[in-house]
């Protein structure tokens, strides 16, 4: 629930516990526990199928709260939950590069245009012996 007027996000547990946070009023609060809940399920569908791909299962008691909160969602964000390892490949790709490139966007380091373009190339390379892992 979302009161407003005083700035308030309030949410119930499923031990019954009421949690109150300051919340701006101008965002809607569903659609960023909407969001939230998408990114959960993103993030334990890569892991899902990182680990089935190494020849291993998931265990676990289904997951409670926010991140179901959506599960029969039809969104254009939920219908887009990766399902084979070339997505999951492909979303570690870009967050691997977003990642380098906030590393050298760095004020305090200031690299040159050719030193970033040789710099990421490194890393990327240094970066491709991890990626047995996915």
């Amino acid at each position: 629930m979302q009161d407003r007027s005083q700035e308030l996000a309030c949410f119930t547990t499923v031990n019954d516990f009421i949690l109150q946070f300051h919340y701006t009023a101008y965002r809607n609060l569903e659609d960023a526990v909407h969001r939230s809940s998408y990114y959960s399920e993103y993030l334990c569908q890569i892991l899902q199928l990182i680990v089935h791909s190494a020849g291993s299962e998931v265990q676990g008691y289904p997951a409670l709260g926010i991140m179901r909160q959506f599960s029969t969602c039809q969104c254009s964000l939920h219908t887009k939950l990766p399902q084979t390892n070339q997505e999951v490949r492909q979303f570690l790709q870009l967050f691997q590069d977003w990642t380098l490139q906030r590393i050298y966007n760095f004020p305090e380091l200031e690299l040159p245009a050719q030193l970033q373009a040789e710099t990421m190339q490194i890393w990327r390379y240094e970066l491709a012996n991890m990626h047995s892992l996915w």
